[in-house]
């Protein structure tokens, strides 16, 4: 069983999901949004068909069970007596997964970014506690461009290495959310749009010969004149995402990591875990 203690773990399920497919492994998934998370009676239950299902498996399971201080947090007197019996559940079942027929089964990982508000009783139950720590440089450059994907941009390697320098202890969530606002940023720029030209789409050229109207200059030669309410919806393609597009979101966009946050990390890190 491992602990994955986590600035961010937005990624979590998407990597994982890879991890899976790579390794042809049967995959059992719980997050905050789930009814795992929510405490009434019947969780208790659910908490037991999750561990059976897993053991049921002809292939080896992995059960994953994100934000984890949901259901774990440290036990006080004001507890509600199904919120102790879903924790006593999950106890047993955890030390039920360490019995040498489950430990070659299936395996618990789980994912949370308060490990310090974990009650005890868990944290001794997992052999590994790992700090998956910020993104670095090269990782949030990484992010950024799977984030924006095949949407066409006119970035260089030296703007991307720019970006690298501007998004220091951005969370995977931060990098996210930043780039999908740059990515935004050419279509809010057509409703004040005059300017056109007739090019052929850059996204639909292997589906299409058309021409579309692109945004344009007034230097460039053929410039048409028209708002863009006058021009058909389904011929408007928006331009390329620029370096200054994602400059314009850095400038009102911090990361949303506490630097005391991160210093609670490198604490617990150093005192009950270890770094990944």
């Amino acid at each position: 069983m491992e602990l994955s203690e986590e600035s961010d773990s937005k990624e979590s399920l998407e990597s994982l999901d890879i991890f899976a497919f790579q390794c042809t492994i049967y995959l059992l998934r719980r997050t905050a949004d789930d009814p795992l998370s929510d405490n009434r009676p019947s969780r208790q239950r659910l908490i037991k068909e999750l561990f059976q299902n897993a053991r049921s498996q002809q292939v080896q399971s992995v059960i994953f069970i994100d934000e984890i201080d949901s259901i774990c947090r440290k036990r006080s007197s004001r507890e509600e007596e199904y919120t102790r019996r879903i924790k006593t559940e999950l106890l047993k079942q955890m030390e039920e997964a360490d019995i040498p027929a489950s430990i070659n089964h299936f395996f618990l990982l789980c994912a949370t970014n308060c490990p310090w508000e974990l009650d005890p009783a868990f944290l001794r139950r997992f052999q590994r506690r790992i700090y998956i720590s910020l993104p670095d440089k090269d990782a949030r450059i990484a992010l950024m461009k799977i984030h924006l994907g095949a949407t066409p941009s006119s970035l260089t390697a030296e703007d991307w290495y720019l970006l690298g320098d501007r998004t220091g202890g951005f969370s995977g969530s931060d990098l996210s959310n930043c780039t999908s606002d740059a990515m935004f940023e050419p279509l809010r720029d057509l409703e004040n749009t005059t300017r056109w030209k007739m090019n052929k789409g850059k996204m639909l050229e292997m589906v299409s010969r058309d021409l579309f109207y692109v945004p344009c200059s007034e230097l460039e030669d053929g410039v048409i004149h028209s708002s863009m309410r006058d021009l058909p919806s389904q011929k408007i393609q928006p331009r390329h995402v620029r370096l200054d597009d994602f400059l314009k979101v850095l400038s009102h966009n911090t990361s949303t990591v506490a630097e005391e946050d991160l210093e609670k990390f490198e604490q617990f890190t150093i005192n009950l875990g270890q770094r990944g």
